[in-house]
């Protein structure tokens, strides 16, 4: 016996998925930009180890944000739990995982370190968690200075 049969009330009164659009302001708008064009450019790169980009990256304090934003990126796209989804185009709205990647970015860059990782732990087994962590507080910290 279906859903449909024994509760036909409830299944009428579900409301659809919600469609309202994210507002970001120009700053958070231009870093979504940015990550989706780092995505596009990390898609195309070859295969990443972690542990050696994250130790090679700690050598070299003076890396461009991009070096660590795409490194992060490309490590997202092994180590998260399911795909990191990057909308194309500049007028789409953010998808769920850009507003996330956003969040953290943000709470590095206000010093909340903690929210940040309470974030990352969410959707990064805890073998990578740390390694990201770092990739995301460089890459907002050169957003700073940027």
């Amino acid at each position: 016996m279906g859903a449909l049969a024994v509760f036909p009330e409830r299944i009428a009164s579900i409301p659809d998925a919600p469609t309202a659009r994210v507002a970001l302001d120009a700053a958070d708008g231009r870093l979504v930009a940015s990550l989706r064009r780092l995505a596009r450019a990390s898609r195309a790169a070859p295969r990443l180890d972690l542990h050696r980009a994250c130790a090679l990256l700690a050598h070299g304090s003076d890396e461009a944000a991009d070096v660590y934003g795409m490194t992060l990126l490309r490590a997202l796209d092994r180590e998260a739990a399911r795909t990191v989804v990057f909308h194309a185009g500049h007028n789409a709205a953010p998808s769920f995982d850009e507003l996330w990647l956003l969040r953290i970015l943000r709470l590095f860059q206000g010093g909340d370190e903690a929210g940040a990782r309470f974030l990352i732990a969410g959707r990064v087994p805890m073998r990578s968690r740390r390694m990201i962590a770092f990739l995301a507080a460089r890459f907002a910290e050169g957003l700073d200075s940027a």
